[in-house]
């Protein structure tokens, strides 16, 4: 039980990672762009991270799902898809806690660095 829950925290984290660079990264930002072009699907898709973060769960999860765990061994398609649910909504508490508190440290890293932005 206790490797499942590892699991699910460090999936979790995976799934924020991949979601904000998906999202945010200046590496994908051309074809975000033209996907968001070519459908309005995407564009809603691409510009909504907590929306975003449910695919990528999804496909996280599903090519390393072991049946093995105790949520899977009764009833693996429900056990999965409670899986599924506790990584999004833990990887939306990752966001939450780097948005509040990683974003504002690196942001005032910045500011230090570029003391030129000052009036």
């Amino acid at each position: 039980m206790l490797e499942y829950i590892i699991l699910l925290c460090l999936l979790a984290i995976v799934v924020e990672a991949v979601t904000e660079l998906i999202i945010h990264s200046v590496i994908f930002e051309k074809v975000r762009l033209w996907l968001m072009a070519k459908s309005k699907f995407f564009k809603e898709l691409l510009t909504c991270g907590y929306c975003t973060s449910f695919w990528v769960t999804c496909a996280v999860w599903t090519p390393f799902a072991p049946h093995d765990y105790m949520l899977t061994q009764c009833a693996p398609l429900i056990g999965d898809v409670i899986t599924i649910f506790l990584i999004w909504r833990l990887s939306n508490f990752v966001d939450d806690f780097a948005d509040k508190y990683l974003k504002l440290f690196f942001i005032e890293e910045a500011e230090f660095e570029n003391p030129a932005s000052e009036k």
